[in-house]
């Protein structure tokens, strides 16, 4: 997120805007934020936002930085919560502030099919509209989001607006090509979640491994599930041959020091670990989920094995091992493509013009406005 804020601040400043992130807690990214011209603000640690004292803590917010728009992110309970008006709205004392609500991943409750109903539809649905009073926009940041928010009925087709991530400074080169590598190194960039499925992966490798394939695993990231994977690595016996790298705010000289890139997700927003290895030229199999097919468009892009399959990950791998034309054809394909993929750079320029016309069409075009981005933690 700390390179699309950092464009997002730019691109406002030259359109006689200003960006204020107001978050609950510290960022590695902020500095650089704060450098490109945003203000940063920190919120209180707010764990339910229908109960905790959301409402007036972004009401004094929006008071005291005259803010113009608001951008949220992450947590649904925002809009629900801001879908509640405040008593100096329902006096007519304050107007409505406009808003921007980004999907980054398919609503969970979208992902589980709930089955809690009454009339007129699911309850999920129920709340997701009492949510959507207050939206004037979505962003989806994949097809897949879009079409669910849609279909389910959470919101109108007219709402919503599909703007993939930008991707940052693309490398100059790709990945210099290895035919014969010893080992042949594997590796993924993901934090550590029970969404990004490092299990398969891992059991995958030991499949391989136990063929006799010289190959080494590097992940980059950490997360809550880090310690259950270090000890599967070592039940599996294949410790000496994975390397938990932990996290890291540059990973491109770990990518190029890759042979092919894996992810082996349960789902996806739009995975700009993906675009990032494709921007190296780097091979790549994936898992078959929806938003990986938004990126993975042909087989010449990358392979696409099945979700929650060690076996069928295993032999992706086993393939590419074997068959270096394979691996130099698909690293060539993916280099290719990721030159005409968006950049952050675009992707601000997008989100301005999103902004502006959103809050024209509620109220007025602001001339020296505000974006709240409001990150909230479930």
């Amino acid at each position: 997120m700390g390179e699309h804020m950092n464009a997002l601040a730019d691109v406002l400043g030259r359109g006689g805007h200003r960006l204020l992130l107001a978050f609950p807690r510290e960022r590695s990214w902020f500095s650089q934020a704060r450098d490109h011209g945003a203000e940063v603000i920190e919120l209180p640690s707010i764990e339910n936002p229908l109960r905790s004292g959301f409402r007036a803590e972004i009401d004094r917010v929006v008071a005291e930085r005259s803010v113009d728009l608001l951008h949220a992110h992450f947590s649904y309970a925002l809009p629900v919560a801001l879908a509640f008006r405040s008593p100096r709205q329902w006096l007519g004392r304050q107007p409505r502030l406009p808003m921007v609500y980004h999907w980054h991943n398919p609503p969970k409750a979208l992902q589980a099919q709930g089955v809690r109903t009454f009339p007129g539809g699911t309850l999920q649905t129920a709340i997701a509209r009492w949510g959507d009073r207050v939206i004037d926009r979505h962003v989806a940041v994949s097809s897949e989001i879009a079409e669910l928010l849609v279909s389910h009925r959470w919101t109108a087709k007219t709402k919503v607006t599909h703007l993939p991530n930008g991707l940052g400074r693309k490398p100059a080169d790709p990945v210099p090509f290895r035919a014969q590598p010893s080992p042949l190194v594997i590796g993924t960039v993901a934090n550590f979640r029970e969404q990004k499925d490092h299990a398969t992966l891992l059991k995958a490798m030991a499949l391989v491994i136990e063929d006799g394939v010289d190959v080494q695993l590097r992940l980059v990231g950490d997360g809550a599930t880090r310690p259950e994977m270090e000890a599967l690595a070592a039940n599996l016996g294949i410790q000496s041959r994975v390397e938990f790298l932990g996290s890291s705010t540059d990973p491109a000289p770990i990518l190029r020091s890759l042979d092919v890139f894996v992810l082996s997700t349960h789902f996806e927003g739009n995975p700009l670990a993906l675009l990032e290895a494709m921007s190296h030229g780097l091979p790549i199999i994936a898992t078959d989920v929806a938003s990986v097919r938004d990126v993975l468009s042909s087989p010449s892009l990358g392979r696409r094995v099945p979700p929650r399959d060690p076996g069928a990950l295993a032999e992706a791998i086993r393939e590419l091992v074997a068959n270096p034309d394979a691996r130099r054809s698909l690293a060539e394909a993916a280099w290719t493509h990721s030159r005409s993929l968006l950049s952050v750079e675009d992707w601000a320029v997008r989100m301005m013009d999103l902004f502006e016309s959103t809050a024209e069409g509620v109220h007025r075009t602001p001339t020296s406005g505000s974006s709240v981005a409001a990150d909230v933690p479930k």
